[in-house]
């Protein structure tokens, strides 16, 4: 390895619109780039013709690495490329995102200025076609406490190559693994800081999981929670987190008091989808969602 030598880390699932762009942002750092890796899950357009197309034309420049996934889903591939990465630093991106030129460099600044290990990027909302939407506003760092109340720091990760071991491999079953990085990073240092000085382009599609408000995905996400919350509890964490959760956004929909939400939740003979029964039952009162 050589001085400050860092790999960038991307999954993709039917990106060929996209991916160009941010290998591109990547390929053309100010601080040089060594290997950007990415794992691409499953896609069925051409994003990976587009990959091996930037491959061959930035050859000599930087190094792709394109692995493919074993396990359909973001959470393995992401681990995938994670366990690939052998340069002082790495970096974490979405697969439609750009980062601006500086990105690396200030990001580096950043953590050496702070004498830290790792910190997020506060990104900027865009469209599609990465005209600004918003940018939300955010604290200077996140305590263990404030992550367990929702997911603040997201995805934006970058950082030392060794903070990987303190949450690789993934424990099966893990379905938020940015979530969960950012808890076990936070749990570790106490603090996890967000840099306010770079310039993260963060794509916003209508179809976005958190996005759309319909009755059907408010269920997905309830769903998804659901399946959350048991998750944890199997992993030992304290009663007080899934309370904390239930108090977030999404789970306001969710009408049944904390101790009979928590008997739900832990009920090992209902599954997933009873359990959505149950709880979103107590929601509409009346009347049964058919799932």
């Amino acid at each position: 390895m050589f001085k400050s030598s860092v790999d960038a880390v991307t999954f993709t699932f039917n990106e060929e619109r996209y991916i160009g762009e941010l290998i591109d942002s990547i390929a053309n750092q100010s601080h040089k780039v060594r290997k950007i890796i990415v794992c691409d899950d499953f896609s069925t357009d051409n994003t990976k013709r587009v990959i091996l197309e930037k491959k061959i034309f930035y050859d000599g420049v930087i190094e792709i690495q394109l692995l493919e996934n074993q396990k359909k889903g973001k959470v393995y591939a992401y681990e995938l490329a994670l366990n690939n990465v052998d340069s002082d630093y790495f970096f974490v991106c979405g697969g439609d995102d750009v980062v601006e030129q500086n990105y690396v460099s200030n990001m580096l600044n950043f953590l050496n200025n702070n004498s830290i290990d790792y910190a997020y990027a506060n990104p900027i909302w865009c469209d599609e076609k990465l005209q600004p939407l918003r940018k939300i506003k955010k604290k200077n760092y996140y305590s263990f406490d404030d992550l367990l109340y929702a997911n603040w720091t997201g995805g934006f990760l970058f950082g030392k190559s060794k903070i990987l071991r303190n949450f690789l491999p993934f424990p099966e079953g893990l379905e938020f693994e940015d979530w969960y990085v950012g808890l076990l990073l936070a749990k570790k240092y106490e603090k996890s800081y967000v840099s306010d000085k770079v310039k993260y382009l963060y794509r916003r599609h209508e179809n976005a999981t958190t996005s759309v408000i319909t009755k059907e995905k408010q269920i997905s996400l309830i769903e998804r929670d659901i399946r959350f919350y048991s998750f944890m509890l199997s992993m030992g964490v304290e009663e007080k987190f899934i309370k904390a959760r239930k108090l977030s956004l999404r789970a306001r929909l969710i009408k049944l008091n904390f101790d009979d939400f928590l008997y739900v939740i832990k009920a090992r003979n209902f599954s997933i989808k009873e359990k959505l029964k149950v709880i979103y039952f107590q929601f509409y009162k009346k009347r049964l969602y058919k799932l």
